[in-house]
């Protein structure tokens, strides 16, 4: 009887020692409703108002709106009336959103953020996107070049036709405050690229050579990120970045360039060089890029690289300097059809060689446009970050108080995994056999202390404290003993002391039965 009145209270304890999780707290979850579950809802992409604190979600066929708690405030349809389709993007700002549909009609449109109803003042709806869902857009919103106007930057994979090409890259007017003044919204192009028609005559399908994944905008300049492919079967082989002026309307600034992460995890050939996804996150004045590839028949692997917007900008001076001073031949850029270079040096009476180097330069003329490069950019992986797994959404915390950097990963099989410079790894299902979101799968909360998780069915609120424990004061590497609090060393902490709460039960049973017997010799 004192045997099992002790000991087994003590595997229990011992049980939830071992397996509990002491830095990850899960606060809230929110999850899609399927009614009916056969024709089951799921979330395309997650943006924050970091003012209001509320999330917006835009699912294949309605707009949610969720406190900073994950609680539903609104739920409106959008797939109803003449202009019915399934919702592929959403981009906000501080009054308004963008809406954007791809099948069938390819139309983006305006809506308020507190009820999430149409702007009715305006022609808000006018064709975008490619229809018939050939393309997943990345679009994002900035200042843009005319004073009283942001602009919507817009990317899709490949250009479909409503009454004319829709461009692969666009930018387009979006007037602040009262928006009465411009009765066809949007409908103004500020400038684009669409592929030349020889490009469809005599070269491979649009779909095999560019599909965006990530756009932002930092100082002057508009980035984006695709994967791209050299071959004609539909697979990905690389990732390269593009970089735009956003100080003028003019598009001859365009020029990209490979992004590289050390070998790639692209040793070999054939099978081995597919790029499987890629993911990225900007921190301040840092770009994170995920590589995940195939490394084998049923196996993938993954590298994350941070980059230095401040050099990659100096990488983009360099190869525009290389082509306006002839020392390459052809701009390099497959898709426009390699257009030469200057035969000759381009004297300084035409050109500022001078201002290359300047945070506002903005090239603006109508040689040697737009550029390409075959030199990659080209950093070595974050070892601590690289993950036998499909990474799918990348996030970078500061930790509230320390230096200490979160990295927080989200892969193909509904799992994020929590890793630190000190060698702490957690990882945490979030919902299981679905992936982390690429678009809004990962976002801090605005106080820095959690952030959201989500899937393409689920929302989940989870804290980012951890136990208080001494840095060690070696440097940081990925072969750092873990602190003791944090990932394999905290269970096996917990491991000994529930082990010796069982030895202590033990020798306390064996104590009061030895004193039990004792009183029994006494009596005889």
């Amino acid at each position: 009887m004192i045997w099992k009145e002790c000991v087994t209270p003590s595997l229990v304890v011992l049980m939830w020692m071992v397996f509990r999780t002491d830095s990850i707290f899960v606060l809230k979850e929110y999850e899609i409703q399927c009614d009916p579950p056969a024709d089951c809802d799921y979330i395309v992409s997650i943006h924050q108002d970091p003012s209001a604190r509320n999330l917006f979600l835009a699912t294949r066929n309605s707009v949610l709106k969720l406190d900073e708690n994950l609680v539903l405030k609104l739920d409106r349809r959008t797939d109803e009336g003449s202009y019915n389709g399934t919702n592929v993007l959403l981009a906000l700002r501080d009054t308004d959103f963008i809406l954007c549909k791809s099948d069938p009609n390819g139309i983006c449109e305006l809506r308020e953020v507190v009820h999430l109803n149409l702007v009715d003042d305006v022609d808000s709806r006018t064709y975008v996107v490619p229809p018939g869902g050939q393309s997943r857009p990345v679009g994002w919103i900035d200042q843009g070049p005319l004073d009283g106007e942001d602009t919507l930057n817009i990317a899709v994979t490949s250009g479909g036709t409503r009454g004319g090409t829709i461009p692969l890259l666009s930018t387009r007017r979006l007037p602040k405050g009262d928006l009465s003044p411009i009765p066809e919204f949007l409908d103004f192009l500020v400038d684009d690229y669409s592929v030349p028609a020889s490009y469809f005559k005599s070269g491979p399908c649009l779909e095999v050579d560019i599909e965006p994944f990530y756009g932002f905008s930092v100082g002057s300049y508009r980035y984006l990120l695709k994967r791209h492919s050299a071959t004609q079967k539909g697979e990905y082989t690389g990732v390269k970045i593009v970089q735009l002026c956003r100080g003028n309307a003019s598009y001859r600034s365009y020029i990209e360039l490979p992004l590289e992460c050390g070998n790639d995890l692209a040793e070999g050939n054939g099978e081995s060089q597919v790029l499987v996804n890629s993911a990225a996150h900007l921190v301040n004045d840092y770009l994170y890029v995920s590589f995940t590839r195939n490394t084998g028949t049923e196996s993938v692997g993954s590298n994350v690289c941070s980059y230095s917007i401040t050099w990659i900008n100096e990488r983009f001076m360099e190869r525009r300097r290389e082509c306006l001073e002839a020392r390459t031949k052809t701009t390099e850029l497959s898709w426009f059809g390699y257009d030469r270079c200057p035969s000759k040096p381009l004297p300084s009476s035409k050109f500022d060689y001078s201002r290359l180097g300047e945070d506002d330069s903005c090239y603006d003329l109508g040689v040697a446009q737009p550029l390409g490069g075959t030199k990659p950019i080209q950093q070595a992986p974050m070892g601590i970050l690289t993950q036998p797994e499909v990474i799918t959404s990348i996030l970078v915390v500061k930790s509230p108080g320390d230096e200490t950097t979160t990295y927080i990963l989200g892969e193909g099989t509904g799992y994020i995994h929590m890793l630190d410079e000190y060698g702490s790894h957690e990882s945490v299902p979030i919902d299981v056999g679905h992936q982390i979101l690429s678009v809004g799968g990962l976002i801090l909360h605005p106080e820095g202390d959690r952030f959201y998780a989500s899937s393409q069915r689920k929302i989940v609120l989870i804290s980012l404290a951890k136990p208080t424990t001494t840095a060690p004061s070696t440097t940081p590497s990925t072969t750092t003993t873990p602190a003791i609090g944090s990932g394999a060393n905290s269970s096996l902490l917990n491991a000994m002391l529930g082990v010796t709460v069982i030895v202590g039960c033990i020798v306390l049973a064996v104590s009061i039965s030895w004193s039990r017997v004792s009183d029994y010799i006494l009596q005889l």
